[in-house]
Order: C-alpha cells, then sequence, then structure tokens
C-alpha cells in the first residue's frame, strides 16, 4: 500500500509539472504595428533602398552599420546613400538585413545616427507593397553622395599604431643586442 501512495505522489507532480510550465519568452516584444501613415508621422526618416554594405566595428557595442543605396525618400533623408544602426542580434530587436536586398526603412534619429530595429516597421520588399501603395511613390532622393569610401579614424588609426609600436620595440631590442 505504501508503494502505491508513493507512486501516485510522483505521478502527480509528474503530470502536475507540466500544468505549470511557463510560456516561452522572448527577448524582444513588438508592441502591434501601426498604420504605415501613421509610421510615417511618427518617424523621422523614411526611405526605400538597397543594401549596400553591412560592418561592424570592435567599439559597436552589438550594433551593426548598414549602408543603403536610396532610391525613394518619403521623409528625413535627401541623400543617394545613407547609414542606418541596428543591433546585432533579432533577440535584442536588430533587423536582420541582407546585403542587396531591398527594404522599406522606418528609422529615428539618435544624435547624428539613423536607427530602426524590428519594432520599427522596417520590412523587406517581399512585406512592404501595402505600406508603399498607401505612403506614395515618394521622391527620389536629390543629394549625390558617397559613403562607402569612407575610412573610420579606428580603421586606420588603430593599424597605424601598432606598425609604430612593433617598429620602436624592433629598433630598441636591436640597439640592445648591439
Amino acid at each position: 500500500m505504501r508503494q502505491i501512495s508513493i507512486l501516485m505522489i510522483a505521478l502527480i507532480f509528474f503530470y502536475g509539472s507540466f500544468l505549470f510550465t511557463p510560456n516561452k519568452s522572448h527577448a524582444c516584444s513588438c508592441a502591434e504595428a501601426s498604420s504605415p501613415s501613421v509610421q510615417l508621422e511618427k518617424k523621422d526618416a523614411v526611405f526605400f533602398g538597397e543594401v549596400m554594405d553591412i560592418s561592424s566595428s570592435m567599439f559597436s557595442s552589438g550594433e551593426v552599420t548598414v549602408l543603403f543605396e536610396v532610391d525613394r525618400v518619403w521623409k528625413g533623408v535627401n541623400q543617394t546613400e545613407v547609414k542606418v544602426v541596428t543591433k546585432e542580434q533579432e533577440a535584442s530587436c536588430g533587423y536582420n538585413f541582407a546585403v542587396g536586398a531591398r527594404y522599406l526603412v522606418y528609422a529615428s534619429a539618435d544624435g547624428d545616427d539613423w536607427k530602426t530595429g524590428l519594432c520599427e516597421g522596417t520590412k523587406h520588399l517581399n512585406e512592404a507593397s501595402g505600406d508603399i501603395r498607401e505612403l506614395g511613390y515618394g521622391d527620389k532622393p536629390e543629394e549625390q553622395v558617397n559613403l562607402s569610401l569612407g575610412f573610420s579614424v579606428w580603421s586606420i588609426g588603430i593599424p597605424v599604431f601598432l606598425a609604430i609600436a612593433g617598429m620602436s620595440v624592433f629598433i630598441k631590442k636591436r640597439k640592445k643586442l648591439s
């Protein structure tokens, strides 16, 4: 009789554990999306373009910079190329862009940067036709720029610093041997 009651208690705990399991949770949770006209009003920049490059630096704090060739503009930018920052991971609400793909981008100004993410309304071309229909044709960007050739101070400065430091160590060791 004692074995049966132990077995019953074990079965109750076993099946009870399935009743009280937590729901799946996701690190990035977005509120329901607004209509394109509301997004146009709320966001600082809205444009359509193709991803030319995606880069990150060791100082990016989990962010990537995405370079776009801009085809159409509805708000905020008037350049043929624009850089937008997003988090690297979708779990952090970053948008997973792909080089060569085309997107309708809704972005917010953050200092000198444009920022977007999963919850901003940004969409791949395949998902953006309804938004573009509601927003209208948009305008061609007027200011011709080439942001793809820009080098950061870090990309040039660090290798130069390391080369100079290495040369000075080499010269000091050589003098000691003489």
